[in-house]
This record gives C-alpha cells, sequence and structure tokens, in this order.
C-alpha cells in the first residue's frame, strides 16, 4: 500500500506522532549561513518592462504527487544548511543539482522560487537552465529576463582576478543553447566564441540532434574525422552527438546502424566508463522504440565490456546496476534481477570495505533499478541501506550529499517513501549540523 507522504515545510506524521520537518532548526550560525544572497534585479527589470511580445501561456508547474515536490524542496533546504564559508562551492553544486531536477520533472515555479539562494556563479548556470526550458516547452515570456540575468552573473566572473574561467563559459554556453534552439545563430557564435572544447562539445551534440535529414552525411563524415584523431572532449562531443542521430534517426535501419557501429566499436581509446554511457544511451533509444530486442543486444555489449575492466567494488557495483535498469525496461527482469543480486554481492564481499563516503553513492543506483523492476519492497530496502551508510561518517557535508542524492533520486524516480525511510530522512535531517 502507498503512504501518503509529506516532507518539509510542515508537519510528518510517523506511527502516529506529529514531527516537524523545518529547516528552522537550525542553529544562529546556520541560519545566518543560509540567508540568500540578494537576487539580481534585472530579470525582473527586463520582464516589467514587456519588451516585445510574450510567448506561451503562463509559467506553471506540471501537476505531481505533493510527496515529490517536498523531497525537492527538503533537499534544497537541507543543502542551504550548509555554511558558505568554507562550503559554497559544495553547497551551490547542490542546489543547482537539485534545481535541475525541478526542471526535468516540469517544475519551473519551484525552480524559479528557489534559484536566488544560489550564491555562487552556480545562480547564472540555473538562470540559463531556465530559459533553455521555457523555450523547449514553448513559453519565451520570461527567457529575456533569464538571459540577461545569466549573462550579467557570468559577465561579474571576470571581476574577481582569481576566478577561472571555465565557470563563465559554461554559462555562456548554457545561453548559446538557448539561442541555438531560438534559432539565433549570430547569438550562438557570440556566446560560443573561444569557449574551450569541454564546454562547445555540448554545443556541437544540440546541434547535431537538430540538423536537417539531408544534413546527415555531411555531419557523419565531420564526426569521422573527429574520431580518427583529436582527444578526450572531441571524442565524446563526437559520440554523443552520434547517439543524438541515434535516436532522431532510429526509422532509419541503415543510418542507424551505421551510427551504432561507431558507437560501439569507434572510440576504444575511451575509458570504458564514458564508452559504457554512450551504448547505454542509445540501448535507452531502442527501448524508446519499443525495440527491446535490439536494447538487449546492445546491453549485452555493455555488460561485455563491463567485465573486460577492472573495477573498484564502488564502481562495480552501480555499472552494473546502472545496466540491470535498462534491462527492466527491455521487459528482462529475470537477468536484470539476477545482476543487481550480483552487485550487492560485490558491494558486500569487497575488501577493504567501500569507504564510508562512497557507500551511498554505490547502492543508490541498485535502488532506483529495483525501482524500474517494480520490486519496490526491495527498492526501499535499499534506499534505506543507503542512507543508513550515509551517516557512518560523522561529518554533516558528505550527509548532506547523500541525502540530496537520494531525496532527488526517490522524487525523479517516482518512488514514494514507505513511513520507515520517511522517519529515517527526517532524522537524518533534523541531525544535519555542526561538524561540517
Amino acid at each position: 500500500m502507498r503512504l501518503g507522504y509529506l516532507l518539509a515545510l510542515g508537519t510528518l506524521a510517523v506511527a502516529g506522532v506529529s514531527l516537524a520537518f523545518l529547516p528552522g532548526r537550525a542553529t544562529g550560525a546556520q541560519a545566518a549561513a543560509t540567508r540568500a544572497p540578494a537576487a539580481v534585479p534585472l530579470a525582473a527589470v527586463v520582464a516589467a518592462q514587456g519588451e516585445g511580445a510574450a510567448k506561451g501561456p503562463a509559467l506553471t508547474d506540471k501537476p505531481l504527487p505533493a510527496w515529490r515536490i517536498k523531497l525537492l524542496d527538503t533537499a534544497f533546504e537541507a543543502a542551504s544548511r550548509m555554511p558558505l564559508n568554507p562550503h559554497v562551492r559544495t553547497r551551490s553544486r547542490l542546489q543547482a543539482a537539485i534545481l535541475v531536477s525541478a526542471l526535468e520533472l516540469d517544475q519551473p515555479v519551484m525552480a524559479r522560487r528557489l534559484v536566488d539562494r544560489i550564491a555562487n556563479w552556480q545562480r547564472g548556470l540555473a538562470y540559463a537552465d531556465l530559459a533553455f526550458h521555457a523555450v523547449q516547452h514553448g513559453n519565451e515570456s520570461t527567457v529575456r529576463g533569464d538571459l540577461a540575468t545569466a549573462e550579467q552573473i557570468a559577465e561579474e566572473i571576470l571581476v574577481d582576478k582569481n576566478a577561472q574561467d571555465w565557470p563563465r563559459d559554461r554559462i555562456r554556453i548554457r545561453i548559446a543553447e538557448t539561442h541555438e534552439l531560438m534559432g539565433h545563430q549570430d547569438k550562438v557564435a557570440e556566446f560560443s566564441s573561444g569557449a574551450p572544447d569541454f564546454e562547445t562539445g555540448k554545443l556541437a551534440v544540440l546541434q547535431a540532434s537538430r540538423i536537417d535529414p539531408g544534413q546527415f552525411d555531411a555531419r557523419l563524415r565531420s564526426l569521422d574525422e573527429v574520431l580518427k584523431g583529436a582527444g578526450f572532449e572531441q571524442w565524446r562531443m563526437a559520440l554523443g552527438s552520434c547517439a543524438h542521430l541515434y535516436g532522431r534517426f532510429y526509422a532509419d535501419a541503415e543510418r542507424r546502424d551505421l551510427l551504432e557501429d561507431r558507437i560501439v566499436h569507434g572510440c576504444p581509446k575511451l575509458p570504458l566508463q564514458v564508452r559504457l554511457e554512450y551504448i547505454r544511451e542509445i540501448a535507452g533509444h531502442a527501448i524508446d522504440h519499443a525495440d527491446p530486442t535490439r536494447a538487449r543486444k546492445l546491453l549485452d555489449e555493455a555488460d561485455r565490456l563491463l567485465e573486460s575492466g577492472s573495477w573498484l567494488p564502488e564502481d562495480h557495483t552501480p555499472q552494473i546496476a546502472l545496466t540491470a535498469a535498462l534491462r527492466a525496461r527491455a521487459r528482462d527482469d529475470d537477468r536484470a534481477r539476477t545482476d543487481l543480486e550480483r552487485a550487492l554481492g560485490i558491494f558486500a564481499a569487497a575488501k577493504p570495505p567501500v569507504v564510508d563516503m562512497l557507500r551511498a553513492r554505490a547502492l543508490r543506483p541498485v535502488a532506483e533499478a529495483y525501482g524500474a523492476l517494480g520490486d519496490l519492497a526491495t527498492a526501499l530496502s535499499v534506499y534505506r541501506r543507503a542512507l543508513s551508510e550515509s551517516i557512518v561518517n560523522r561529518n554533516s557535508r558528505p550527509r548532506t550529499e547523500d541525502f540530496c542524492a537520494i531525496c532527488i533520486s526517490l522524487a525523479s524516480h517516482a518512488i514514494e517513501p514507505d513511513a520507515g525511510l520517511q522517519a529515517a530522512l527526517l532524522a537524518v535531517f533534523r541531525d544535519l549540523g555542526d561538524p561540517w
């Protein structure tokens, strides 16, 4: 039986007892550290000016069960407890990851409500993400202001003589991707100019997914040239482009096979983990196109590649689980379950045991894969185990990272915590504090 679940900003009933789940339980020093920075006003100013006709309806969040929203809200409050000094990078990274998850669940209003509480450059990237999401969903009413705010934050990075260039580049490439969706090629060129390959590769992948069918042969030839030489970032861009093209042209068997060959065999020098990422991606495309037979074939190749390498248990366990989750989607349930049992066995047998800061990270994909199998009881059991493993280390920084990741995972995979996991999450949340 599914139980009603309410986390954060109110009360949680567990075993008939009402338990407050409020960020206000932080100490005075923690509360000061979590105070939101002043919002950049440019977005509101531009929106108020009303320049140009607003396109699309007013922003709205997709209806979701309250417990999924509360998980993300609670994760954000946990991340926001981290003191800015010395943890501004970790805190902002976690907050930004939660906003990305909110947008993936089509919650732009929620993301907009939280964005100005991010303290560093990640706030600029989040504004660019808001604009990208709005264009994707046919609502450009807030895009102008969001892009202007993102650009302003990117340029402010240059004021700090000790700052590195890559955060600015990352924001500007996201701005360029948004202009790519809108067909503003002059702006795409402006915002991508001078960025390094590891950033422009993201834009190249997006552009590959949008090419005209008549450009396919020319684009494939150019990708082949990249695969013949170049280096790590260029190879990643090429395989990422091939994977996007694979999904777009899946119905064209000849083109699909050409792309599959390049993804599976075209770049043997890349690390196994990266190659596995793209093989799984195209297996997912096969599943999306109702072709489980091809998906299983690709997943067999992924398993062959996985077992050809040497892995630490904390890496081997989640790698097996990632493939098992796709097997579940491809209706290969027996194999998926066998593989998950093997993954847990590898984790348990690790000698020496997996270090405490990596245990929850290794177990989360296993829980997600059991969820994909529809085995919610086992999924919740593994989540509880991951949460228990996360608090072995008494330092609240790694605890908070694991807590946020577990909340995001549950919300994103639509796995509702039962009463036991609710209580455990609440206990961990309330205990987050010194020492950091």
